[in-house]
C-alpha cells in the first residue's frame, strides 16, 4: 500500500497480481519516474550506494556522499520502500535498471574496469607528483576529466598527444573501448576528489532561501489591487473579442499581429498580454467558436461568469491557472528550427508546468507572512528538489510563475497574499464549500470597493475614482 501510495503509476492501468507491480517497477520508464522525484541528497546518497558495489556498503556510500553512516541508512531503507532496492541473505541490492539509469558515469566516474584494481592505493599526493613532471597539458586533462564525464577522444599527433601519452604510459589514464579515446580510472579520480563525489558541500539539504520584509497591509492592498486589474483586463479582452473577433490560424493559435493588438489596447507588454490570453482561455472564457472560418471569441461562460461576485470571478480564473497544463512564458519563444510559438496555440501546452505551480506556491506560503522569499532562492530551491530536470527550463518557469502570481493577485512583492494563502489551505481532494465561500468573502474584502460614479471635468475628461465593473465599466470603454 505505502509503495502505490508511493508510485501509483504502478497501478495505472489495474495490476493483475504483486508479480504484475514487480515487474512494471522495473521498467526503464518507471525507474526514472521514481528516480526524477529524488531531491539532490537523496540522489547524491542513491549514486554513492550505486558506486559501493553491490551488495551495498553503507560505511563506503556514506564517505562518497560526505555524510555520516546514519544518514545513508534512512535513505536506503527509503529506497526499498519505494521498489529501487531490494533485499537478500547477503545485503541489499539497488534495482539494476535504476543504477544504469543513472547513466554510463553516475557521479562522474568511470564504471569498473580490471586494469583499475592497481590504482586503487594510489594517493592525491603521488598523482600530483606525477602530473608535475608531465608536459604542461597533462594537468589540465585530468582536471578537465576529474568531475566528468571522465572519457575523452585524444587526437594522435596532436598538441595534447605528448602529454597523453605521459599519463597513459604514467597509469593515470587508461585507453577506452574505441580508437582513440582515453578513461580516467575512478580511483584515480576519486584520489584526486579526496573520496567525493561532487564538489563543494554534499548538498544533502535544500538551500537556505532569504527574506526581505514586507508590511502586511502593503501585501493585502497590493494583491488586491491586482486582483481587481486582472478583472478589468479579461473583461476588456473579452468586450474587444466580442466586437471585432481575431481568426484561429490554420495552424491553430492567435496571430503574432492580433496579440500585439491586445497589448496595445490594454496597454500591457506582450508577454502579460499573452498570460491575460491564455487566462482566459483556460479559465473557459474565451475559445474557438468552432465555426466553419473559425475566430477566437467569448463562450457562453462568460456571460455566467460576468454575473458572479468579484470574489467568485477571481476565483474562477485562479482555478482555471492553477489546472491548466499552459505555460503562458512559451508564447514567443522560439522552437528547434521551427517558427516562434504563438499564443493559444499547441506549442504552449506543457504538463509538467501544473507541479511547478504547486511546488511554487507550497514554497510561497512557507514563508512567513510579513516576508517575500528572494526569487533566485525560490528557483534554486527548486532546482535542488529536481536535479534530474533540465535546469534552464526549470529556472525560467519559476520566475514566469511569480510574475504570473503578481499579475494574478496571488502575491505582492513577492509574498503571498491573504487570499494567496487561504486559496492554498483550501487545496485537497475535496475542498470545502464553507471555506471556499469564506474565500470569496476574504477576496471581495481586499478588492478596492467598486464604484458607480465618474467625475466627468470641463475639458469632458472621465475619472473613475476607483474600481469600476459592471455596466459602467463598459460604457466608459465606449
Amino acid at each position: 500500500a505505502d509503495l502505490i501510495a508511493a508510485r501509483p503509476d504502478l497501478v495505472r492501468p489495474s495490476a493483475g497480481d504483486l508479480s504484475a507491480v514487480a515487474a512494471r517497477a522495473c521498467t526503464r520508464a518507471a525507474v526514472y519516474r521514481a528516480l526524477d522525484d529524488l531531491d539532490t541528497g537523496g540522489l547524491r546518497i542513491f549514486q554513492a550506494l550505486a558506486l559501493s558495489g553491490d551488495p551495498v556498503d553503507l560505511d563506503a556510500a556514506a564517505a562518497l556522499a560526505g555524510c555520516p553512516r546514519e544518514r545513508v541508512e534512512p535513505a536506503l531503507e527509503e529506497f526499498w520502500r519505494h521498489a529501487l532496492a531490494w533485499r537478500s541473505a547477503d545485503g541489499v541490492h539497488l534495482v539494476r535498471e535504476a543504477v544504469e539509469a543513472l547513466g554510463p558515469h553516475p557521479g562522474g566516474l568511470a564504471p569498473d574496469h580490471p586494469e583499475d584494481a592497481t590504482q586503487a592505493r594510489r594517493t592525491k599526493s603521488a598523482i600530483e607528483a606525477v602530473l608535475a613532471q608531465a608536459p604542461p597539458p597533462a594537468a589540465a586533462i585530468v582536471e578537465h576529466l576529474g568531475w566528468g564525464p571522465p572519457v575523452a577522444l585524444a587526437e594522435p599527433g596532436g598538441r595534447t598527444a605528448e602529454a597523453v601519452d605521459h599519463l597513459l604510459a604514467a597509469g593515470i589514464l587508461r585507453r577506452g573501448e574505441s580508437p582513440g579515446q582515453v578513461v580516467l580510472p575512478a580511483p584515480v579520480a576519486l584520489a584526486l576528489r579526496e573520496g567525493r563525489l561532487a564538489p563543494g558541500p554534499p548538498g544533502l539539504d535544500p538551500p537556505q532561501v532569504w527574506l526581505t520584509p514586507v508590511r502586511p497591509p502593503d501585501i493585502a492592498a497590493g494583491a488586491g489591487t491586482a486582483a481587481s486589474t486582472v478583472l478589468e483586463h479579461l473583461d476588456e479582452l473579452a468586450q474587444a473579442w466580442g466586437e471585432q473577433p481575431p481568426r484561429v490560424l490554420r495552424s491553430g493559435g492567435l496571430g503574432v499581429r492580433d496579440l500585439r493588438e491586445v497589448a496595445t489596447r490594454l496597454d500591457l507588454p506582450v508577454p502579460h498580454a499573452a498570460f491575460l490570453i491564455e487566462l482566459g482561455y483556460a479559465a473557459g472564457l474565451i475559445d474557438d467558436d468552432g465555426e466553419l472560418e473559425p475566430v477566437w471569441a467569448p463562450t457562453p461562460g462568460y456571460d455566467e461568469w460576468l454575473a458572479l461576485p468579484a470574489g467568485r470571478r477571481w476565483l474562477v480564473l485562479v482555478s482555471g491557472w492553477l489546472a491548466s497544463h499552459r505555460a503562458a512564458h512559451l508564447v514567443g519563444r522560439r522552437e528547434p528550427d521551427g517558427p516562434a510559438v504563438n499564443a493559444l496555440a499547441d506549442g504552449v501546452s506543457w504538463p509538467p508546468i501544473r507541479a511547478i505551480r504547486v511546488e511554487v506556491l507550497a514554497d510561497l506560503y512557507a514563508v512567513p507572512a510579513d516576508s517575500a522569499a528572494v526569487p533566485d532562492d525560490l528557483v534554486a530551491r527548486l532546482g535542488w528538489r529536481h536535479p534530474l530536470r533540465a535546469q534552464p527550463p526549470l529556472a525560467q518557469a519559476v520566475q514566469a510563475l511569480l510574475q504570473e502570481a503578481g499579475w494574478l493577485g496571488l502575491t505582492y512583492a513577492g509574498a503571498l497574499g491573504p487570499p494567496g494563502r487561504a486559496l492554498w489551505e483550501l487545496q485537497g481532494p475535496s475542498p470545502d464549500r464553507t471555506a471556499e465561500s469564506a474565500l470569496e468573502r476574504l477576496v471581495d474584502l481586499h478588492l478596492p470597493v467598486p464604484v458607480e460614479r465618474i467625475l466627468l471635468q470641463a475639458d469632458l475628461t472621465a475619472v473613475a475614482p476607483g474600481r469600476l465593473e459592471g455596466p459602467a465599466a463598459r460604457f466608459l470603454r465606449l
